[in-house]
Formats: structure tokens, C-alpha cells, sequence
């Protein structure tokens, strides 16, 4: 007992010297208890709502490896009549498992983005001002439809085009024959380069609002943004011209959009 009574006040002294260690601490950096402690909470924030977020993909993960070959005909049910009625093939034993593994994984990160986008919101709401506030609500929502617009356009129109030209070049001697690892790879990353396309005209509003760039500005060096456009759809397509003017062209009108956006709500 006297050596518990001893270990018990040993630690009542150990707990004082802490306390006024950290506070020594907090004095030498220049930061009160209070902020440190703010700190510690925003931290704890981050944390639950990332552990949040890797909740809700890791459940839309489960649910869709389940529908996995729904979801794999959706995006793929127009391959049928590109290959005239041939299938995709797979060469290995567990390249299919494995595709609808990653299919369904895609589809689980696209689900779960608008409460994503909104953990993100809600972590940094707080410290807006009311008028970034408004701007940002504004961009979360406009920002997440020209994201699934630029998908659904790449899924349902640019790729099944694109691959139909492509194949186009088959004859008697070649005879296509497109692994489900090489298509399904393809479709993810052509469906986020026209997600990621689609957010140009809010770029360009967002930089006219920021008064990096100007209507004026846009319009006068139009020309070069063409240039730039068909450089850029160079290297984010596949190593053909046709590829290049299909990812070029979207790009073109999304450009004149931003103008007529800045035209009317900009400067």
C-alpha cells in the first residue's frame, strides 16, 4: 500500500511538470493553449472524416463487386456491336476477377465523391467568410456535374467512337481482339481526362473572377489557346490524330463556353 501511496504522488508531481512543459512549449512558439488545443481538434476533424470517407468507398466497394457485372455492361454494352458481335477476351485466369475488382472500386470512388466533395466542405466551411462561403457552395455543385457530365460524354459517346475508328483499320489479316484488362483501362482513364476537361470553362471563370485573366485577354489570344488545346489532347490521347481531334474538339467549345460564362458573369 505505501508503495502505491508513493507511485500515485510521484505521478501527481509528473502531471504539473507536463503541463507546464507544453505550456513553456507553446509560449516559445508563440501559440496559447487555446489555439493548440484548436489545432489538436481540426486535426481530430481530418481524421474522422477521412476514416469516414474510406468507410463509405470501402461499403460502395462491397455493393458493387456484387452488381459488378451490371455495372461492367453498362459502360461496355455498346462494344458488342463495335466488334460486330465478338466479345471482349481476357488472356489470363484472373485478369476478369481482377477488372471487376477495379471496375467496381472506380465506380465506388465516383458514388461516394459528392460525400467526399462534402466532408471537404464541411471541414473547411468554418473558417470561410460568408461571401467565400457562397462562391464555394457554388463551385462544389457546379464543379461535381461538369465532372459526371464530362464522364458520361466519355463513356457513351468520345470512347465507343473512338474505339469503332480504331478498329476500323481491322481486315482479312488483322482481326481485333481487345482484352477486357486494355479496354477497361482505357475507358477509366479517358472517362477522367474528359472529367477533368469539363472543369475548363469553371477554371477559366474562376482565374476571370481571380483577375488573372479577362475576357478581352481570352478572346484576343484565342488563337494560341487552340495551339495549346490540340498540344494538350496530343499527350492526353491515344497516339493518333483521330484520338487527338476527339478529345481537341470538346475542349474547343468547353473554351468558348468559359467566354460566354465570363461574358455574362464575369469581367
Amino acid at each position: 500500500m505505501s508503495r502505491m501511496s508513493d507511485n500515485n504522488e510521484q505521478n501527481e508531481n509528473i502531471y504539473p511538470e507536463l503541463a507546464a512543459g507544453a505550456a513553456e512549449e507553446a509560449l516559445k512558439t508563440g501559440q496559447s493553449a487555446d489555439e493548440s488545443m484548436d489545432f489538436i481538434e481540426h486535426l481530430t476533424e481530418l481524421r474522422t472524416l477521412i476514416i469516414r470517407s474510406v468507410i463509405a468507398v470501402g461499403l460502395l466497394f462491397c455493393v458493387f463487386c456484387y452488381y459488378s457485372d451490371k455495372i461492367m455492361y453498362l459502360v461496355s454494352f455498346q462494344m458488342k456491336d463495335i466488334l460486330k458481335g465478338e466479345k471482349l477476351v481476357f488472356i489470363s485466369p484472373g485478369e476478369a476477377f481482377f477488372v471487376s475488382l477495379k471496375v467496381s472500386l472506380f465506380a465506388a470512388i465516383l458514388a461516394a465523391l459528392p460525400y467526399l466533395l462534402y466532408n471537404v466542405w464541411k471541414f473547411v466551411y468554418i473558417a470561410m467568410t460568408p461571401g467565400e462561403k457562397k462562391y464555394f457552395n457554388l463551385i462544389l455543385v457546379t464543379s461535381s456535374v461538369s465532372f459526371y457530365c464530362g464522364l458520361l460524354f466519355s463513356i457513351y459517346l468520345a470512347i465507343p467512337v473512338g474505339i469503332g475508328f480504331l478498329i476500323g483499320y481491322s481486315s482479312e489479316l488483322f482481326k481485333p481482339m481487345i482484352s477486357v484488362n486494355a479496354y477497361y483501362d482505357f475507358l477509366i482513364y479517358t472517362s477522367l481526362v474528359f472529367g477533368i476537361i469539363f472543369e475548363m470553362p469553371l477554371l477559366m471563370l474562376f482565374l476571370n473572377k481571380l483577375g488573372i485573366v479577362s475576357k478581352k485577354w481570352l478572346t484576343s489570344n484565342r488563337k494560341y489557346a487552340v495551339l495549346l488545346i490540340f498540344i494538350v489532347a496530343g499527350i492526353f490521347s491515344p497516339p493518333d490524330v483521330f484520338s487527338q481531334f476527339l478529345v481537341a474538339i470538346p475542349m474547343l467549345f468547353l473554351y468558348e463556353l468559359g467566354i460566354i460564362l465570363i461574358r455574362i458573369t464575369g469581367k
